[in-house]
């Protein structure tokens, strides 16, 4: 039987508390191009770039407004917030934990949005900044 991680099972850690966020997206990338030597046809090796970590994390008006008003009794907004870790826990169907942990990460920035028409609560989408990507921290 698969293991199913719920999004109802995981909880998001940053700045020092759990917030209720509505989502979150961490991504890596590392290019990769082909090298090749004269007289061949077929690459001679592969060249991997350096690895780029960026997400995103979206959050309900009122978790974006205490982060804002802490930011702002420091002399700031969000963009101002010194780095941080976020660590991330998903509980499977079996009980089993994985914990994934964004290393120094950053808002980039972030933007409001309301429609007139909208019954839905206020979701904030702050793009993150993060130089590092560890993942399954507790099965090291």
């Amino acid at each position: 039987m698969a293991v199913v991680y719920l999004g109802k099972n995981c909880k998001v850690t940053m700045l020092g508390r759990e917030f209720a966020v509505m989502s979150i997206k961490y991504t890596t990338k590392q290019d990769k191009s082909s090298a090749y030597v004269l007289g061949s046809d077929v690459p001679y090796a592969t060249i991997s770039s350096r690895k780029e970590f960026e997400g995103e994390i979206e959050l309900p008006q009122d978790e974006f407004e205490a982060l804002a008003m802490s930011a702002a009794a420091a002399g700031g907004d969000v963009t101002d917030i010194d780095e941080f870790d976020i660590v991330i826990t998903y509980i499977g169907t079996n009980g089993m934990m994985v914990v994934d942990v964004l290393k120094r990460c950053s808002f980039k920035e972030y933007s409001k949005e309301m429609k007139a028409d909208s019954n839905e609560i206020m979701k904030i989408a702050l793009p993150i900044h993060i130089s590092e990507v560890r993942l399954s921290v507790n099965n090291l």
